[in-house]
């Protein structure tokens, strides 16, 4: 898997849906994630992580690969407001 990010994301995808391994071009919801459990990624993503990621940010990016790519662009590029 690529880089610390996504592997980071793909173990606490795995864990919330009860998977041994995330598929990084699996949805999500197609995978068995609910709205409940997507508001618990989002909230661990920001306390293991330290990103600011809301839940429309996973509905937007549905798999991890886009989760990822998109909060690697958030990271790396210019420091956004804070919402």
């Amino acid at each position: 898997m690529g880089s610390e990010l996504e592997r980071s994301l793909s173990r606490i995808w795995a864990e919330e849906l009860g998977l041994d391994a995330a598929d990084p071009d699996g949805d999500f919801f197609a995978a068995g994630g609910t709205s409940l459990l997507a508001v618990r990624l989002a909230g661990r993503v920001r306390r293991e992580l330290r990103l600011d990621m809301e839940i429309d940010t996973l509905v937007e990016h549905p798999t991890l690969g886009a989760l990822t790519a998109f909060l690697e662009g958030e990271t790396s590029g210019p420091a956004a407001p804070h919402r």
